[in-house]
């Protein structure tokens, strides 16, 4: 197995997208309050969520970077940027998600 770490780029959006959506239905069903379940799950689907991604990876002030197991993106990990007014709080906010097999 080869596992490497890289920057992600806009031709990563799908595949985040796939991790992002897979990891969030392992990691959140059954522990998310009915009502609002479909602000989480909705839509679960990769496809709908790529467009969303694109636009992220686009952005200079947020950092993503993909971990690849054989050449595949098999996680995330994003820094962006807070706000200003959060002074005496950390600068960036880190969000990670990975395939669910990943989670043993």
């Amino acid at each position: 197995m080869n596992v490497a770490l890289r920057r992600a780029d806009v031709e990563d959006a799908a595949a985040v997208a796939a991790v992002h959506a897979a990891s969030l239905l392992a990691s959140h069903r059954g522990l998310v309050p009915a009502p609002l379940a479909h602000l989480v799950f909705d839509p679960p689907e990769a496809a709908r969520r790529t467009p969303g991604w694109r636009r992220c990876l686009r952005r200079s002030w947020v950092d993503t970077v993909v971990a690849c197991v054989d050449g595949a993106v098999a996680g995330f990990c994003t820094l962006r940027a807070l706000p200003a007014e959060d002074r005496g709080r950390p600068r960036r906010s880190v969000i990670d998600y990975h395939e669910p097999p990943a989670f043993r």
